[in-house]
């Protein structure tokens, strides 16, 4: 499988902007989603419904935390995996609100 060298501040920063696309974001995304990323490039961020911010605190509040490596997070984006599929396979884990990441889950698929 080839990786990509995408750069986790750049997908981040592509899935925040299709977040905000969405009029009724808030009625899904009320607190925020944790991503919490780990290998080279990693870090937490939360993705807000008009803000993308990297923490190095921990969130209490979040809708639902996410937590996947870069290898996956790469491979989400360029569509060689789904999050279901990661999911599935043990690479995607999430803790709090499941619908929350279902409905983001659909935000990070590759358009084609």
């Amino acid at each position: 499988m080839q990786i990509s060298n995408y750069s986790t501040n750049e997908i981040l920063s592509e899935w925040q902007a299709k977040l905000m696309l969405f009029r009724d974001i808030k009625q899904h995304v009320k607190n925020g989603i944790v991503l919490s990323i780990s290998g080279e490039d990693g870090g937490t961020w939360i993705l807000q419904p008009f803000q993308l911010s990297r923490v190095t605190s921990k969130i209490d509040d979040s809708d639902c935390t996410i937590s996947l490596d870069t290898d996956t997070l790469n491979s989400i984006y360029t569509g060689e995996i789904t999050p279901q599929e990661a999911y599935l396979a043990g690479k995607l884990k999430i803790m709090g609100n499941e619908s929350v990441a279902l409905f983001f889950s659909s935000l990070m698929l590759k358009e084609v």
